[in-house]
């Protein structure tokens, strides 16, 4: 594995995907930290999302947005 891969291993590692949406401002619950969580997502459409379509999963540091039907983790936000 390339220093580069290790390195952005890490940092997916050491950085939670709950903590890096709360730093954009997605208004995540975090009560419940090991257990997936739902918010709005602004990334697709006009902008403007009226009920959470993404949802947060801690155990693989990722995230599920239906509307965009796209899987991102803490760097590919």
């Amino acid at each position: 594995m390339s220093r580069f891969k290790r390195r952005v291993a890490r940092i997916k590692e050491e950085i939670s995907i709950i903590a890096v949406l709360g730093h954009f401002g997605y208004r995540v619950r975090t009560d419940g930290e090991d257990r997936e969580q739902q918010f709005r997502c602004d990334l697709h459409g006009d902008g403007n999302d009226g009920a959470p379509s993404a949802r947060a999963y801690p155990e693989s540091n990722s995230y599920y947005c239906f509307g965009c039907s796209k899987v991102r983790d803490s760097l590919q936000l």
